[in-house]
């Protein structure tokens, strides 16, 4: 036990595909946040529709409004339409049940491939890259008549079984902190999403191995001076987190992990981190111009534009408002981070996330004496990291969709802080607080006692809430 004890990746493998199935097979279809919308998206990109169509409607994402919008849409097998509409009461309802043969029904749609209907729903924010596992999995689907639940399922597969091979890598290649990488891996939050149709699970995946990957470079005794392919991989990785989404930008800083000793000079190191800036920027940049020519003579860039004018011009408005919001929310956005299930109305019980908070916490301030390195320890700039992805990803709900009746900046979930928690647990690093091999053993395994009560729980939570 103790010699496989020293093996996490091989665990994580382990428990990551039993969980991950279990809680795939047992989640209804288009049962996590957006999931049906997601799963239009990786229609539309599969089959090259990057640019979409615009439509003036009242009929958006299945639901109804007052007044008369004009967003984007495309045409699709009538099929695909179906299929993400059936469950849609269950949406946002905890009262509302389901059942295995309404499962049945969903997968047994056909695709109908020569009769295209038309959908309304949002514009997707996302490219090709972020969804690729899924696009490659939905177009060949698409080739073979595949019907369109059957096609979900494969795609959650597909998302699963590359998260499990990046997070295996992340946690084989880092030289410490292994079990705190474990433990946000195999965070219910973490498997949940992974398991779903959307970008999250390859967005966690890269977060963590580029995380991984800058303490492997930092710590490794076998890496004396970084060269070119090693800063090469590093710029792909981290800048995979950026096209995903602009507001990680921050999480760059994580660079400074590595100590100036691993460069040929202190020239070297800084030009690297400057090329490292410059290159996201740009990313953000082109990105943000896709963006607006998909959205454009939309109502969705009407809005963003009034938005980003009183951001501009009145930023301490907007930051009382993240500020109020955030203390109304706070006690959701913390379940959110650890395990919140359906479309967010499926908490976990708190106890079970304090303690795997708090767990958490103590893999980053306690260090194993057998992985005992002299770390670069940088709290107040990573926490200063952390607090910004934080407002950055406010800002970038709050120019989606403003702000509600109630004062406050909507759609924010606890799950959007997962990419930047490795930062967050980075700024516990200190050279001061160690383990023998004995107390780390006790910890770990308690570590592992702990992940699968929590994930049975989740189990429980999520058979209740739609089976019960």
């Amino acid at each position: 036990m103790d010699k496989f004890l020293i093996k996490p990746e091989k665990l994580f493998l382990i428990l990551c595909l039993f969980w991950g199935l279990l809680l795939m097979l047992i989640n209804p279809p288009f049962q996590a946040s957006d999931e049906n919308s997601h799963f239009w998206k990786v229609y539309s990109i599969s089959q090259g529709h990057f640019n979409l169509k615009r439509l003036t409607t009242n009929f958006i994402d299945g639901v109804f409004f007052t007044r008369v919008y004009t967003g984007t849409g495309d045409y699709m097998p009538a099929g695909i339409y179906l299929a993400g509409y059936k469950n849609l009461r269950l949406r946002n309802n905890p009262e509302q049940k389901t059942s295995i043969e309404e499962t049945k029904t969903i997968l047994n749609y056909k695709l109908q491939k020569d009769t295209k209907v038309f959908n309304g729903y949002n514009v997707p924010v996302y490219t090709i890259f972020s969804y690729f596992p899924q696009a490659v999995v939905m177009k060949i689907c698409n080739v073979f008549n595949v019907n369109p639940g059957i096609s979900l399922y494969l795609m959650r597969c597909a998302s699963l079984f590359v998260y499990c091979f990046l997070v295996y890598l992340a946690i084989k290649i880092t030289p410490v902190k292994k079990w705190l990488f474990f433990m946000l891996a195999l965070m219910p939050m973490s498997i949940y999403q992974t398991v779903s149709v959307n970008i999250d699970g390859l967005l966690f995946a890269c977060a963590f191995l580029s995380a991984a990957y800058v303490m492997y470079l930092g710590y490794d005794d076998k890496i004396k001076i970084i060269g070119k392919n090693q800063k090469a991989l590093l710029f792909l990785l981290m800048s995979f987190i950026v096209f995903s989404k602009a507001p990680y930008f921050p999480i760059l800083f994580i660079y400074f992990l590595i100590p100036q000793y691993k460069f040929k000079n202190k020239t070297d190191y800084y030009k690297t981190f400057l090329c490292l800036i410059l290159i996201n920027f740009f990313i953000i940049a082109g990105f943000k111009a896709y963006v607006s020519h998909v959205c454009m003579l939309t109502d969705t860039v009407f809005k963003t534009n009034l938005a980003y004018n009183l951001l501009i011009s009145n930023p301490f408005a907007f930051l009382q408002i993240t500020a109020y919001t955030t203390l109304m929310n706070l006690g959701s956005y913390i379940n959110g981070f650890v395990g919140t299930f359906g479309w967010n109305d499926t908490p976990l019980p708190f106890y079970c996330v304090f303690i795997y908070i708090l767990m958490l916490v103590i893999h980053s301030v306690f260090n194993c004496e057998k992985d005992k390195k002299v770390y670069i320890t940088r709290p107040f700039l990573f926490t200063a990291v952390f607090i910004t992805v934080y407002f950055l990803i406010f800002a970038a709900l709050f120019l989606a969709f403003q702000i509600d009746n109630k004062g406050m900046i909507g759609h924010f979930g606890g799950r959007y802080l997962i990419p930047a928690a490795p930062v967050l647990f980075f700024a516990f690093l200190n050279n001061k607080f160690y383990l023998n091999n004995k107390y780390c053993n006790i910890l770990n395994i308690a570590s592992i006692l702990l992940i699968n009560f929590v994930l049975a729980v989740s189990v429980i939570r999520i058979v209740y809430r739609f089976y019960v």
